[in-house]
């Protein structure tokens, strides 16, 4: 048991440590949050969850670079696990899922939807990336070079 005691007494010693040095980083938010469910996992509070961080993590979220829509989803409903949201859970995935698409353009038509709910947004923002796609990969295979090239 001692042993036990003492490797978390070091553990905890290090995510202090590098909890200080996270704090100077660009990403310190981040890894403090992720520090803090660490140690409450090591001494067996896994359902203590700051709603403030949490809300934090969810919010700055965006759709990362070569992230798909389904993937950028499934990202949003994890971060929101611990977030309470309650009754306004649907609401904050929609509008955290509308402000971090990367696409403007998928953005702008979303905003003009009239009652635009999550589960619209997200079919509207799939049809739009697979069109997207799928054009490319028309346009990849149409390549062909004109007739008049290489007749004499």
């Amino acid at each position: 048991m001692s042993q036990l005691s003492s490797d978390a007494s070091r553990t905890a010693s290090a995510t202090s440590t590098d909890s200080t040095t996270s704090r100077a980083s660009s990403s310190s938010t981040v890894q403090v949050i992720t520090e803090r469910r660490m140690m409450a996992g090591i001494y067996g509070h896994m359902d203590v969850f700051d709603e403030s961080a949490e809300r934090f993590s969810f919010h700055k979220r965006n759709q990362g670079e070569g992230e798909t829509v389904a993937q950028y989803v499934a990202v949003l409903k994890k971060l929101s696990e611990h977030c309470e949201f309650g009754a306004y859970l649907e609401d904050a995935l929609r509008d955290r899922f509308v402000c971090g698409l990367k696409c403007e353009a998928v953005q702008k038509r979303l905003l003009t939807e009239d009652k635009l709910t999550f589960k619209k947004a997200v079919e509207h923002a799939v049809s739009a990336e697979t069109a997207a796609r799928d054009v490319q990969q028309l346009s990849h295979s149409l390549k062909v070079s004109p007739l008049w090239e290489g007749k004499s």
